[in-house]
């Protein structure tokens, strides 16, 4: 896995070995020597004569070149869900859980973004609600989006929207979709069985037709979304009851 290059790859056992030995041999296999430059093109593989250390930079300033200023907002850490792999589960009952981003915070983030946008000659921007569940900040999203409409040329901002999306209501798709939020990313852990025990409210009931309604419905409205499935050891091989 490149970081740097954003690629990933599975490699048979024999090209892990040629990667570890390669510089033992004195002459490689013309297949072999192929497979090496495909590495190298995905930035996984790099040969001993190369800067590695200048690579990167060169990643890093075709980056900056693409001039879009991407913020994410972290609006709070509370939830109303009780994923079984949650890395927050500890923190779920905690203080700093109940916290929420107050709408002067955000909105004065969008009066950084244009500063740095203006100083820079930047002229996309991105923003993405995160959290925790968004969507407990209502109110601070739909004030972040009013703002930003007098703020940022909408054909040049982007705006998404991490959620799990339970509290999501064709109400508030229509008004979020008309003012400027265009894709959000779900997740649906598999069939509803499944999904409800990986996925459930903090009151332990299922999510997966609530979620998959209003699914539906952001589609309906023209909606992008990125639709997402979390695997580990416990479902990978889990099979509906």
């Amino acid at each position: 896995m490149s970081t740097l290059f954003l690629s990933v790859v599975e490699l048979e056992p024999r090209y892990v070995r040629l990667l570890d030995h390669c510089h033992e041999q004195p002459v490689i296999a013309k297949e072999d020597l192929a497979v090496l430059h495909q590495l190298r093109h995905l930035g996984l593989a790099h040969f001993q004569d190369e800067n590695e250390f200048a690579i990167a930079l060169q990643q890093i300033e075709e980056w900056r070149r693409h001039k879009c200023l991407s913020v994410i907002l972290c609006l709070t850490f509370a939830c109303n869900f009780r994923c079984v792999y949650c890395y927050e589960k500890s923190s779920v009952v905690s203080a700093a859980s109940k916290q929420v981003m107050s709408p002067e915070t955000a909105l004065s983030t969008l009066g950084w973004m244009n500063k740095v946008m203006h100083a820079r000659g930047i002229e996309s921007a991105r923003i993405t609600f995160f959290g925790g569940e968004p969507l407990i900040c209502y109110d601070v999203i739909r004030k972040v989006l009013e703002r930003s409409a007098s703020l940022f040329d909408s054909t040049h901002l982007e705006i998404n929207m991490s959620t799990n999306g339970s509290l999501l209501t064709p109400e508030r798709i229509t008004t979020l979709y008309s003012r400027g939020l265009r894709r959000l990313q779900l997740t649906l852990d598999g069939p509803p069985e499944i999904h409800d025990r990986r996925r459930p409210m903090a009151s332990g009931r299922g999510t997966f037709q609530r979620v998959l309604d209003n699914l539906i419905e952001c589609l309906d409205h023209g909606m992008d979304i990125d639709l997402l499935t979390v695997c580990d050891d416990e479902n990978i091989g889990m099979k509906r009851s």
